[in-house]
């Protein structure tokens, strides 16, 4: 058997350390944090950002650049005093208490998926020159920007500049994002939509200068849910096709409620604004709607039905049953047909479905049907019909036909249904009772 001489002995250690200790100024790689905690009271740009308070970064922006891929930057309550970019797709930046976190400057999102909630947002920059916008979406897809506080006040327009504007996209742009639940207010314009697929819901915007809400690209808006009120001017201005706004509150704007360009585009821009409240019963103002006392509307804006109350319930082409309701397992009424016999009772309604029929054998055990017309569902905005008995909920149509098959039962038995919007809100019931 060989000897392993000094010579080799000593080559071999240096190989061992060679190949498990890594030599020195050579980076070891460091995993990316999903989380980074930002504290501008507490923390400090040199920190990890790993926990909260004394690991907290300072800026939001260096939270950003921190935080993986797909991570969420949790920025604590203060006031930051920093225009902020979010460059990474995937990113969560929240305020980790509701409008804690002032930013006093711009956001500007310009990346896929990007999630921005619970801000404080004043005080802005000139992001995109000229304009001075609180929120600035150049590029991206599926962004969001929810429950903000955007706040035009204070904002200092210079020679030359444009805005203040609360939420801003780049005009020619193919952006796409969702705006949910903020609060936009103290602006020459709310939102302004120049290049972006956009969701507008939920949102409160109001006292603007010019508009609360304006539309210079064709890629698609819908407006969906808000209150626009208060303009100087108008509630909703148009000047391409492809927006529909509707189930929002118009209210207390100076000039119109909703405003289409009559010349921007060969006929003027069409916009869907039915299913809106426009502050007064009689429904907006306009030469085709005599009578009509609310907010204005201009030509190329279909308006008809509205809402006649501000809780948005009952809609202007609301006709009342035929016949009369009859009661609880008596007799006529109410557009209910069965066979010809009309046992089962009335039906009462809460606002209009257009009479339902109710066809079959009224005998114990036999089957009815409950049939409505799906064009007056779809007129009244209906997109999902659900079917009760007693209470509890045995069928759900999310498309035409809507109709329900059902037992006729021994003893004193409630059918239910229910029609519900876009949103998920109801905006028709009827009720039939019946005694066997």
């Amino acid at each position: 058997m060989r000897k392993l001489t000094p010579t080799l002995i000593g080559f071999l250690i240096f190989v061992v350390v060679v190949t498990f200790i890594p030599f020195a100024g050579v980076p070891v790689a460091k995993a990316t944090a999903s989380i980074i905690y930002v504290d501008v009271c507490h923390g400090d740009d040199s920190y990890d950002g790993t926990a909260p308070l004394n690991k907290a970064k300072k800026t939001i922006q260096a939270g950003i650049a921190a935080v993986g891929v797909g991570g969420t930057v949790n920025v604590a309550a203060g006031t930051y005093d920093e225009n902020v970019e979010v460059n990474k797709e995937n990113l969560t930046i929240a305020s980790a208490e509701k409008h804690g976190a002032v930013i006093e400057g711009t956001v500007e999102i310009s990346a896929n998926g990007v999630t921005v909630d619970g801000f404080s947002i004043k005080n802005f920059s000139q992001i995109p020159i000229p304009d001075l916008s609180g929120v600035y979406i150049p590029s991206g897809t599926g962004i969001t920007v929810a429950n903000n506080l955007i706040d035009g006040a204070g904002t200092v327009v210079p020679s030359g500049g444009y805005g203040p504007i609360g939420i801003n996209t780049l005009y020619g742009a193919t952006a796409g994002a969702t705006l949910e639940g903020n609060i936009v207010k103290n602006v020459k314009m709310g939102i302004y939509n120049q290049g972006a697929v956009l969701l507008i819901s939920k949102n409160t915007i109001e006292n603007t200068a010019h508009c609360g809400i304006g539309v210079d690209t064709d890629l698609g808006t819908t407006i969906t849910g808000n209150t626009i009120r208060n303009s100087a001017d108008m509630g909703i201005e148009v000047f391409h096709s492809g927006v529909v706004a509707n189930y929002n509150n118009i209210t207390g704007n100076t000039n119109y409620g909703v405003w289409s360009s009559p010349d921007h585009i060969p006929g003027g821009a069409q916009v869907d604004a039915t299913n809106n409240w426009w502050d007064s019963a009689t429904g907006p103002t306009h030469v085709s709607n005599p009578g009509g006392t609310g907010d204005a509307v201009s030509d190329n804006v279909k308006f008809d039905p509205w809402y006649v109350d501000d809780a948005r319930t009952t809609l202007s082409n609301y006709v009342a049953p035929s016949g009369g309701v009859g009661g609880a397992g008596g007799g006529g009424g109410g557009g209910l047909v069965i066979a010809g016999i009309s046992t089962l009772g009335g039906w009462t309604d809460s606002t209009l479905i257009t009479n339902p029929s109710v066809i079959g054998d009224t005998r114990v055990g036999k089957k009815a049907k409950i049939k409505l017309d799906s064009a007056a569902i779809a007129a009244m905005g209906g997109v999902k019909v659900q079917f009760f008995v007693d209470g509890k909920i045995k069928k759900i149509d999310k498309k035409a036909p809507f109709d329900y098959n059902f037992k006729v039962k021994r003893g004193t038995h409630t059918v239910t249904v229910k029609v519900l919007d876009i949103n998920g809100k109801v905006i028709a019931q009827i009720e039939c009772t019946y005694t066997k």
